[in-house]
């Protein structure tokens, strides 16, 4: 009888121990996987930063080359116009006919399109097409025509200076004293800011080393891409 006592005991203890190690081997097999959708999560974020940042560059490039086919044509870069009905506004009109303007089939060609609010950490704005920015180092001391997207996220901030060969972080250490007004006075309308304006911005804080395209950090801790289409 004793023995058979001690046999349960037994077969008790390995149970026990059967049941211990599912035990363990489930909580190790749980945080294995969330790490790993964490790094993954942590890749997807950055592979997303990546194409948004892509995507950001290649629309302005398209506006590039849009403004250098009117200017082909003849049409002088006061008569450009970037009004568009997807706006919501008419800020951006200055009494231009369908064929001097950029996002119209008769014009530049190109398709207007609002931005997505996740590449925003708050998003103000779409788009916006200014001359009130001179860019240092690169052509005159006048303000260059400007295609600019504010409120960008840290993360697609970073993509676009690495896109350009510019390091972040050494174009961070310099923010730059840079904000333009969502007043209309600011979108472009045929008009450009002078050297002297009150009103203008001159991005003279980060080392941009002649780049025409770059993404910087103001005073207030906000990101800000800026591009030039025309420079002066």
């Amino acid at each position: 009888m004793p023995q058979n006592k001690n046999r349960h005991n037994e077969a008790g203890n390995v149970f026990l121990f059967i049941l211990l190690g599912v035990v363990l081997f489930a909580a190790l097999s749980f945080t294995i996987a969330r790490g790993f959708r964490s790094t993954t999560t942590s890749q997807m974020s950055a592979r997303e930063a990546d194409l948004a940042a892509t995507e950001i560059l290649d629309y302005a490039q398209q506006i590039e080359r849009a403004v250098d086919r009117l200017r082909r044509r003849g049409i002088s870069e006061s008569e450009i116009s970037f009004d568009s009905p997807v706006w919501g506004h008419t800020d951006y009109a200055h009494g231009q006919p369908d064929s001097h303007k950029i996002f119209h089939p008769d014009g530049g060609g190109v398709s207007a399109k609002p931005t997505p609010e996740e590449w925003h950490e708050n998003k103000t704005r779409d788009w916006f097409f200014s001359s009130a920015i001179g860019i240092k180092d690169v052509g005159t001391d006048a303000a260059e025509l400007n295609f600019l997207m504010y409120n960008v996220k840290k993360s697609i901030c970073d993509a676009v200076n690495k896109s350009q060969g510019l390091d972040p972080e050494t174009i961070y250490a310099s923010p730059d004293e840079f904000s333009v007004s969502s007043s209309p006075f600011f979108r472009f309308k045929g008009a450009f800011n002078t050297p002297s304006d009150p009103n203008s911005n001159y991005l003279n804080g980060a080392p941009l080393n002649g780049n025409t395209t770059i993404c910087i950090v103001n005073n207030g801790g906000k990101y800000h891409i800026v591009s030039a289409l025309i420079i002066r």
